[in-house]
């Protein structure tokens, strides 16, 4: 990884090894990287930051660091596949997700409403682009991801002053106004 856009710059390296024809797992944590330059160690090299990473390279070398051969190096053509590269943490914390959605997002195909008595976003989803639709299918996401959620549904949102006393709900209900 680098954490310096120049061409021609540290990099903060972990190496790992793969066996051919086998998914794995790889964890790499971030202080196992070692400052590297030119496949040797950069002794005086500030230390790996991670708010700063500019790039991520995968590269299959001939050498180790400091000059050491790879020992499982084949010249020649090769593959790795890759089916997903993230963060993760150690010790995991329990991420709290807030999705802010649009009251009347389930109002449009529901049976029975009397759409006349709607809010207009409700009684106009076809011609607003399925906006509503949308949202729902955004939420549904957050629902389906596994981490712990929250789902805010406001209402029509004003340029009017804020002060009004606001009402509170489960489901999708309500129907107002609510200052930006």
């Amino acid at each position: 990884m680098r954490t310096n856009t120049d061409w021609d710059a540290v990099g903060y390296t972990s190496g790992f090894d793969t066996v051919k024809g086998e998914w794995q797992s790889i964890r790499l944590p971030f202080s196992s990287f070692v400052p590297i330059f030119r496949a040797k160690t950069v002794k005086d090299a500030p230390p790996f930051d991670t708010s700063q990473i500019v790039s991520l390279q995968l590269i299959y070398s001939k050498f180790e660091s400091d000059g050491k051969l790879n020992p499982h190096f084949e010249a020649g053509p090769f593959e790795l596949p890759i089916s997903q590269i993230r963060t993760y943490l150690k010790e995991p914390i329990t991420p709290n997700f807030v999705h802010l959605s649009s009251g009347g997002v389930t109002r449009p195909d529901r049976p029975g409403l009397d759409l006349s008595k709607q809010p207009p976003a409700v009684r106009m989803n076809k011609e607003l682009g399925y906006i509503l639709t949308y949202k729902l299918k955004g939420e549904d996401l957050v629902r389906e991801s596994g981490i712990p959620f929250t789902i805010v549904r406001p209402c029509a949102l004003t340029e009017e002053p804020a002060g009004a006393e606001l009402q509170f709900d489960q489901g999708d209900n309500i129907t107002g106004k609510i200052s930006r």
